[in-house]
């Protein structure tokens, strides 16, 4: 066997077993050198020093990592929970609700290293602090179990595979999912008590999206950008290497140190070759292994702390996705690697537009999302204007889709919404006004795959409605003289290529 042979499966049954060097025993070296066991050991236990953040990163993975984890607001002298909705958020935003109305969740952007999803979540953090100050006054809360919700961490994972491969993936997970518990980086007993009144927590629990799937058994890992980077990362080593992270809690079950020694030599083990395992590593020697508290306000591990209210009416748009800028790398970088507080510096808007034109109006300020699956994906980038309101809502009919007939002739667009799938029919009804008009979708309108193909037919120029950035001063008044002719019901026009 040749020796480059021999080193991975030595390393592998170190990782996998939890040795420290100490402990390995003399069956595992059988026919190695000496000099090589050491050498190999010194390689994985070792890191040369990281002084900046690597402009190109070294990464195993191809396919890229996001996230949606959730948090809950509350009182803090009462320790009464208050509902995201109560504090102004919508659902489809880089920070918002969730579907119940009471939880919040973020949308960090999605990318192959995880520093920057990290770097993406403390943006958000502290845009929500900005854009909505009064959510400052109640405690921001990390735990599984809130008293009322089970709170989750999902982890997105770009991974296009067939079902077999899927369910090897899940399997990963779940058995990360497990490792993760045993060594208390989650906090065992709240998740305990999320698994048990909330259908939230099973193993294996995964949900398709288009672009890929996402695995929703981990409880949130807010507390701290450190737990938020450690479970990124390892989320995306153990899709990389499965079966090392099944023998790691195959051997390890049940035994918390052998648990906690395997994932530093499974971090050392790929830290010459990934920078996310690289800093990492580094981080849990500087550290050690977070542990998640089951209450108490993590605002200031992630800096949000600002002293006065913000400016904020230079801004009347924000997106479904904040990117972290350098300030937010270095920020993590920083403390990860050097153990740094986050300074509670004002976030920087790295987005366009900011503003919208005089007249026009962001959907998102007028549409209610709550309980209304889907609606905030489809309205989150989308404008019309303040003279005609055009409200986009949910129905409870299978196959049917509604809408409002008013001053101006939707009917050749409404038409097309009913191509996005075959089956469905429209209805229409008188609108109360001149100046506000509703559409109601069915469900099949508003998942994952159609929501896309709805968004273009509502942008497509036969409806007023325009992405943000597409808005310009008199591209209304321009719709307007293009439909002044249209008689309602007739249904030539322009044919959508979905």
């Amino acid at each position: 066997m040749e020796f480059a042979e021999l080193k991975s499966t030595f390393l592998k049954t170190v990782v996998e077993r939890g040795y420290s060097p100490e402990e390995i025993p003399a069956d595992v070296k059988t026919g190695i050198p000496d000099n090589l066991v050491n050498r190999w050991l010194r390689q994985m236990n070792t890191v040369s020093p990281i002084v900046e953040i690597p402009k190109n990163p070294r990464l195993a993975n191809r396919f890229t990592v996001g996230a949606d984890p959730e948090l809950t607001f509350s009182d803090p002298v009462t320790g009464g929970l208050t509902a995201a909705m109560k504090i102004g958020l919508n659902t489809g935003l880089a920070f918002g609700m969730d579907n119940n109305g009471r939880l919040a969740e973020l949308r960090p952007q999605p990318s192959r290293f995880v520093l920057d999803i990290v770097a993406s979540v403390l943006a958000e953090l502290k845009w929500m602090a900005v854009l909505n100050p009064n959510s400052l006054q109640y405690s921001w809360l990390s735990s599984p179990w809130d008293g009322q919700d089970g709170v989750g961490g999902h982890v997105h994972l770009a991974r296009k595979l067939n079902n077999k491969i899927r369910q090897y993936d899940t399997y990963a997970l779940s058995n990360l999912y497990y490792t993760l518990l045993t060594v208390g980086i989650f906090n065992k007993k709240m998740n305990d008590y999320r698994v048990n009144k909330t259908k939230y927590g099973q193993q294996n629990d995964i949900r398709l999206q288009k672009h890929g799937y996402e695995f929703r058994a981990f409880p949130t890992w807010l507390d701290s950008p450190w737990l938020a980077y450690l479970v990124l990362v390892l989320s995306k080593l153990a899709v990389l290497d499965g079966n090392m992270v099944c023998a790691m809690w195959q051997h390890g079950a049940n035994k918390p140190r052998s648990l906690e020694r395997s994932i530093l030599n499974f971090l050392g083990y790929y830290k010459n070759i990934d920078d996310d395992a690289w800093i990492a590593y580094t981080a849990l020697k500087k550290w050690g292994l977070p542990k998640q508290a089951a209450m108490g306000d993590f605002k200031t591990e992630w800096g949000i702390v600002f002293p006065q209210p913000v400016n904020k009416s230079a801004i009347s748009f924000y997106p479904s996705i904040i990117s972290g800028t350098d300030s937010e790398r270095q920020s993590i970088f920083d403390y990860l690697v050097n153990r740094k507080p986050i300074r509670p510096d004002l976030p920087v808007c790295n987005w366009e537009p900011k503003e919208l034109p005089k007249g026009y109006v962001w959907n998102m300020t007028f549409t209610p999302t709550y309980h209304k699956q889907g609606i905030g994906d489809i309205v989150n980038d989308l404008a019309c204007h303040g003279s005609l309101k055009i409200e986009i809502s949910t129905n409870d009919q299978k196959n049917i889709v509604n809408y409002e007939n008013g001053k101006y002739d939707l009917h050749r667009g409404m038409q097309e919404l009913t191509k996005v799938l075959p089956g469905l029919v429209l209805k229409d009804t008188p609108a109360d006004g001149e100046n506000y008009m509703r559409i109601w979708l069915p469900q099949v309108l508003r998942q994952y795959d159609t929501i896309p193909l709805v968004k273009k037919v509502l942008t497509s120029g036969l409806f007023p409605i325009w992405n943000v950035k597409d808005v310009k001063v008199g591209c209304f008044e321009d719709w307007v003289r293009k439909n002044e002719g249209q008689i309602r019901g007739k249904s030539i026009g322009k044919e959508l290529s979905l």
